[in-house]
């Protein structure tokens, strides 16, 4: 069961019993140098046990697991709020613009295709003008952006975390939450691309 800082209850998303009371919080403890420092095998191992999506989910998630699976797909992380800290939304955007011939490359078998993860609309616009067929996301639940969480934000979080986690490649935002997050739900080593 998860628990907003709301105090909302979302027990249909996690097998174990997870208190996300102050997922933001949880978020920043994450990514301190020392969490950083200790990146061993054993968060690889313990963050998709601890963080195993319940019956409910794994229905929802499903079809695009599968069609990550049979399209080999590559992770694509862009975390606005992350690029954001250092440049402008413009030059954040024309980095992503210049990572396009890299997942071309990454993309021209005629059977890959890309999972795309974000918190900006304008990225994902600019990714599906782009790639097209080729680019799968979440549209069911809103993007999570903004300050306040939700029980649907929440949810195409974890989802995306979920399906990232078994893609083969991840080309992501360096320092980004959800790119950090997602390092620890491969249960391979992904070959990693920044922006």
């Amino acid at each position: 069961m998860g628990i907003a800082s709301s105090g909302e209850e979302f027990p249909r998303f996690f097998e174990n019993a997870v208190y996300l009371n102050r997922a933001k919080e949880m978020m920043k403890t994450l990514k301190t140098s020392s969490f950083i420092r200790m990146q061993t095998n054993w968060y690889s191992m313990a963050m998709p046990n601890l963080f195993a999506p319940s019956e409910y989910l794994k229905e929802e998630i499903r079809p695009i697991l599968d069609k990550v699976r049979e399209k080999r797909a590559i992770g694509v992380i862009f975390e606005m709020k992350a690029m954001e800290k250092q440049m402008t939304q413009e030059a954040a955007l024309a980095k992503l613009r210049s990572r396009f011939e890299l997942m071309h490359e990454l993309t021209k078998n005629a059977d890959a295709a890309l999972f795309f993860a974000t918190d900006c609309e304008e990225a994902e616009k600019e990714m599906e003008k782009e790639f097209g067929a080729k680019l799968m996301t979440i549209k069911s639940e809103p993007l999570l952006s903004g300050e306040e969480v939700s029980e649907r934000k929440l949810k195409r979080f974890f989802m995306e975390l979920t399906v990232l986690g078994k893609t083969s490649r991840l080309v992501m935002t360096r320092n980004g939450e959800l790119g950090t997050l997602a390092l620890y739900f491969h249960t391979i080593s992904p070959r990693i691309y920044y922006f």
